[in-house]
């Protein structure tokens, strides 16, 4: 039997494709109802093609499924694996159980099980879109038997049999996806039964037009008007995309209508048979490689904070051409060209081979992140119990703030006592989570609210609540962006429910993976009741702080993690303290004079600890970016509010540039202070009796193990040894 070939099903697969990848480039919207396109188109042309068999055969079936689907599948995720291998600055710590998944066609369920988000905006995985490459693995496992009893019924028993079975599956499949959508929008999406509905409606319409005929009215299968249909529907297929998010009140309903449409294209796809268009029919090929070879590409580039339209069009460039290279080597026909595809195709064997290699020899850290898992759900427990105990220590607590306050000669003992007693509220995600019991120890009148996979949207919800429920203390503690960030227009939300409330907000040690630091750095820097806690820069070279998902702590990072936001708000606590006791004191030169300002970018970020054991009550001004124009200006502001102290050091790793005369007009507005200086790498020249130089790069030098293996940062006894050549230097100058 001559096989049909039908054009504009072959621009409806090239449709469908771009609009997945522009979807996934985060272009068009809605571009993800495309795939329920493909569903149907999947479930038609199986049921199309089983019946223009003569004998159906399921061993030749799965044969042609696999040699089709999986082994292109194989390649690219071998390819993508090889190809992660080179960039050292990628850490895709689920390489082992999620690529399995995908070989044992599960994808869909473990995706479900680690909680991955297809909707999110920041890219967590290359292998996030096969999910939908299981599903139709799945399917085809079982549509041969599907097939073979519906043939059956229909031809021994009723026609109309088999389409009745179809429906009530189409029925009871979406009626389960609108129900988890509603209580899981991730489990409608991923569950394979909740998505059979789109494949049944292809089949369904599959045994329509083999039983009966296509549904269409005579006079409208003429040739231009069943094109101007088709056009029509194709614009209409494109309206959706548009206008449809997953936040849409209709989402679930816009599902099914794009399968009912996608019914209609085909109809009008098939109301002629068509000579073969071979340039639209390659290009049509190449749209299941280009499916799974974009997104690894998306992964990739999402890496590298370039332009938005360079990355685009890189990546569609690259899809295309990679796509061309895997089907050219596996399926062309061409005897001019058998050398060629053998040649490609043994380099493409190699390197899948590879990349097996690099999978099987990759650590499988299920069994760690299950345990992460289970310290997570032992958190959220103790978090119960905490919550009840924090309503009625709350009033004491506040009290207690107020008399400390009120007492400017109080100890720094009582304020660091104070930060540990105060009322602190904690939004946070499962980084928080998994350091809940450490912060609990550390301030036991705390409430704390994390939770796994939560985003900085529903920060605004939980404070409003306990705001409302006059439970909202002060400070409040915001550990939220890794999974992904709400912009400053949530945050500004935020804002105004917290009022003149105080907020510390930690930074994520997976900026290269959600890219939220810049943003919430230069948010926190435009307001003055906002302090950014630099987690990133704090964690940076401590890998012994984290699991190896690079982002979730061991015990020793929940301490380190718990410090750095104790030592945050203590500093911001004790220069408040030195404020008010600098205006009872401003006429005592000898007191004044012990007061410190530290200036500094990550070097003084690194050592703030060890500086801050010998230098509680001092005022420290950090950046990690600070610059010369930075650094002017907050000196001016410091003179111009009376708060400028005797005593500046200036504490600058190589990053801080600086030229001989900006620097001499730094020490001319400084005339009247004492000056110590550590600038690592920079070859200035000193020549005023105020101004101290520490030569700590001199130190370094002779020390191997004062900086860390990537040669930039101090290790633990290099900040020891900075902070106490500053504390030897400060009181050999005391004594001259």
């Amino acid at each position: 039997m001559k096989k049909m070939y039908y054009v504009r099903l072959d621009i409806l697969r090239i449709f469908l494709f771009i609009s997945i990848l522009l979807y996934h480039l985060n272009i068009l919207s809605g571009g993800y109802l495309a795939v329920c396109s493909f569903f149907v188109l999947s479930g038609y042309l199986a049921i199309q093609s089983a019946f223009s068999q003569e004998k159906f055969n399921i061993f030749k079936y799965y044969y042609n499924r696999f040699k089709k689907i999986y082994i292109p599948l194989l390649i690219i995720v071998f390819l993508t694996i090889l190809t992660l291998s080179f960039f050292s600055n990628i850490n895709w710590v689920n390489l082992k159980p999620e690529t399995t998944s995908v070989l044992l066609n599960n994808n869909n369920f473990w995706q479900l099980n680690a909680n991955f988000n297809y909707f999110q905006h920041h890219i967590s995985s290359p292998f996030t879109h096969l999910w939908y490459i299981s599903i139709l693995i799945q399917f085809d496992l079982v549509f041969p038997f599907i097939f073979i009893i519906f043939k059956t019924i229909g031809k021994h028993i009723s026609k109309k049999l088999p389409l009745i079975l179809s429906l009530i599956t189409i029925i009871i499949s979406y009626i389960n996806f609108v129900y988890l959508s509603y209580d899981n929008l991730m489990l409608g999406y991923y569950h394979t039964f909740s998505r059979l509905y789109a494949l049944f409606i292809g089949i369904l319409l599959g045994l329509i037009h083999y039983y009966y005929k296509p549904l269409i009215i005579p006079y409208l299968k003429e040739k231009y008007v069943s094109l101007g249909i088709f056009i029509i529907y194709i614009l209409a297929s494109l309206f959706l995309f548009s206008i449809t998010k997953v936040t849409n009140n209709y989402y679930t309903l816009h599902m099914l209508l794009i399968c009912i449409i996608t019914c209609r294209i085909i109809d009008y796809s098939i109301t002629s048979n068509n000579n073969k268009n071979n340039k639209i029919n390659n290009i049509a090929n190449i749209t299941y490689e280009g499916y799974l070879v974009q997104y690894p590409l998306i992964y990739i580039f999402s890496f590298y904070k370039l332009n938005n339209y360079v990355n685009n069009i890189a990546i569609i460039i690259l899809t295309i051409l990679i796509s061309l290279i895997i089907h050219f080597s596996l399926y062309n026909k061409n005897n001019y060209l058998k050398k060629l595809k053998k040649i490609s195709l043994l380099i493409l064997l190699l390197l899948t081979i590879n990349g097996y290699i690099i999978y099987h020899n990759t650590k499988d850290h299920t069994k760690e992140l299950k345990q992460l898992e289970n310290n997570l759900a032992k958190n959220e427990k103790l978090m119960e119990k905490k919550k009840k105990e924090y309503l009625s220590n709350q009033q004491k607590q506040e009290e207690d703030w107020q008399n400390i306050l009120n007492n400017l000669d109080t100890e720094e003992e009582q304020i660091e006592q104070m930060v540990i007693n105060l009322p602190i509220i904690g939004v946070g995600d499962s980084v928080m989570l998994g350091a809940i019991e450490d912060l609990y120890a550390k301030f036991p009148n705390s409430y704390i609210d994390a939770k796994v996979s939560r985003t900085d949207y529903e920060a605004n919800d939980i404070l409003l609540n306990l705001k409302n429920n006059n439970m909202l203390g002060n400070p409040i503690i915001i550990n939220l962006g890794t999974n992904g960030q709400c912009g400053s227009i949530c945050r500004d939300v935020i804002l105004k429910t917290v009022e003149d409330r105080h907020i510390y907000w930690v930074n994520v040690s997976n900026d290269w993976e959600v890219h939220v630091n810049d943003d919430l750095a230069n948010y926190a820097n435009a307001h003055d009741n906002i302090t950014l806690i630099d987690w990133n820069n704090v964690s940076k070279g401590h890998p012994e702080y984290f699991i190896a998902d690079g982002i979730h702590l061991t015990p020793v990072g929940r301490k380190a993690y718990v410090e750095a936001i104790y030592n945050a708000i203590l500093n911001d606590y004790i220069k408040e303290f030195n404020i008010k006791k600098e205006e009872t004191i401003s006429n005592h030169e000898r007191e004044l004079k012990e007061q410190i300002t530290f200036y500094g970018n990550t070097l003084l970020i690194n050592s703030y600890k060890d500086i801050l054991n010998y230098y509680p009550d001092a005022n420290y001004i950090i950046n990690e970016k600070m610059d010369y124009n930075l650094l002017i200006n907050e000196i001016d502001k410091t003179i111009n509010n009376n708060n400028i102290t005797y005593n500046i050091v200036f504490i600058f790793d190589s990053k801080f540039k600086i030229t001989q005369k900006e620097f001499d007009t730094l020490i001319d507005k400084l005339s009247k202070q004492q000056i110590y200086v550590i600038l690592l790498n920079n070859n200035i020249k000193i020549n005023k009796d105020n101004v101290h130089i520490i030569d700590f790069q001199k130190e370094i030098d002779n020390h191997s193990n004062y900086l860390m293996y990537d040669k930039k940062h101090l290790t633990a006894t290099g900040n020891k040894k900075l902070a106490k050549k500053i504390k030897d230097e400060f009181n050999k100058n005391k004594k001259d």
